[in-house]
């Protein structure tokens, strides 16, 4: 039976009206802005094999590669064994750990019958594409792990929403730039002040897991959200792993 017969009014009505809204914003420009010049350029970039359009890691540059020398400095990184290491394809083994906790999520009552379907509809991996760090030598790549309408997508949207609440826990935080700069604007500064950054490299790849979900466990109770839920940190601790170590 299609899920979405089977889906609350309240659900559908959502769904037709994000539907809706989108269709009506979107609109065909009526007046083309760049010259056919232009236009018969961009059509030969595209049509170019050798080559490949990708965003700097910083600055909002575009930078134009050749396709071979992408993939190599991509290869380079991804053949960092500290970094990486080369496993089978575990689409299975991923999926099986999906449905284990899916079910028992459902079958105790933490989640409803939509969020089990949507927890095991997709079987995507996710990729990677590589960002160029133009500011610094021989332009190493970012490795960034696109995870969009991938198979633990579902599952870690879930778990973020509840997560992301744990910034109004913590008082020192800065949630952007904007943010930071209004924190930095009315405070006085002497000629022999001087403001530090620290910068770790390969950053995501150095987080200890097991002492990150701890310290989340450790906060979570301080929020509404989780409190209100059927959640146990049991729970959100195994939606985590699953989430982080896959």
């Amino acid at each position: 039976m299609n899920i979405f017969l089977r889906a609350p009014t309240i659900v559908k009505r959502a769904a037709i009206a994000e539907i809706s809204t989108f269709a009506l914003k979107w609109k065909k420009p009526l007046n083309n802005n760049i010259t056919k010049e232009e236009k018969q350029l961009l059509n030969e970039i595209k049509s170019n094999n050798n080559i490949i359009v990708v965003s700097a890691d910083k600055g909002g540059k575009t930078v134009i590669m050749n396709r071979n020398v992408y993939i190599e400095k991509i290869k380079e990184k991804l053949n960092d064994n500290k970094l990486y290491k080369i496993v089978t394809d575990p689409t299975n083994k991923i999926k099986e750990k999906i449905n284990e906790i899916t079910d028992y999520l459902f079958k105790t009552g933490r989640i409803n019958e939509m969020q089990k379907f949507d927890f095991k509809s997709i079987d995507n991996l996710p990729y990677v594409r590589g960002q160029p760090k133009l500011h610094k030598d021989n332009h190493p790549m970012r490795i960034i792990t696109c995870t969009r309408s991938t198979i633990l997508s579902s599952i870690s949207l879930f778990t973020f929403n509840f997560i992301k609440h744990l910034r109004g826990t913590i008082n020192n935080n800065v949630k952007n730039t904007e943010d930071f700069i209004s924190k930095l604007i009315d405070i006085e500064i002497d000629n022999d002040d001087r403001l530090a950054s620290l910068d770790v490299i390969d950053l995501f790849n150095n987080v200890p897991i097991s002492k990150s979900i701890d310290i989340v466990l450790k906060r979570i109770v301080k929020t509404e959200i989780f409190c209100q839920s059927n959640l146990t940190k049991t729970d959100l601790r195994n939606l985590l792993e699953l989430c982080l170590n896959n």
